[in-house]
């Protein structure tokens, strides 16, 4: 299993939310995601915000343009009764950190953002996990799959224009 201390830049703890809300949010917030753990976790191209709790099979749940990873707060608990639920904010996004734009926007590609969830899965222990994305998400999602099919299990795409990810079908 991977070191995820190393790779873990900080974990919010209950006083951080009355402490420190503009860095780490509400306590109000935080409620909405009981026993989730909240942290900071380093990639190789960006440090990502994200919250992860439950148990089971790991499903990884990537939000739309213009959300966060607070998005899916009406059904993270209940999924989290049944699967290990990975909820990242992707990078530029929420309080994730905004790398450099690099030559032609390539830090901010859909492989880029896909690489940092095979990092982040990899560091919590998963090798192979399902993985739903709406909008946005979706597209890094599908992309994830098409780089690194041996690592999903299951894809769920949602709310994303077909065309923009698919060929079109013909007849």
């Amino acid at each position: 299993m991977p070191n995820v201390a190393s790779q873990i830049v900080a974990v919010a703890s209950e006083a951080d939310y009355r402490i420190d809300p503009t860095r780490w949010g509400s306590a109000a917030v935080a409620a909405h995601f009981p026993g989730f753990r909240h942290l900071d976790m380093r990639t190789s191209g960006a440090t990502i915000r994200l919250r992860h709790g439950g148990s089971g099979l790991p499903l990884l749940l990537v939000h739309g343009n213009p959300q966060n990873h607070t998005c899916w707060y009406k059904v993270a608990a209940k999924l989290a009764e049944h699967f290990h639920v990975v909820l990242p904010d992707l990078r530029g996004y929420g309080d994730s950190s905004l790398p450099e734009p690099g030559p032609d926007n390539v830090n901010f590609s859909f492989s880029e953002m896909a690489r940092d969830l095979i990092e982040v899965m990899r560091a919590l222990g998963h090798e192979r996990f399902m993985v739903a994305g709406h909008d946005r998400g979706a597209r890094t999602a599908f992309r994830l799959v098409l780089d690194q099919p041996d690592r999903v299990s299951r894809l769920c795409l949602m709310d994303v224009n077909r065309r923009a990810i698919l060929p079109p079908l013909s007849g």
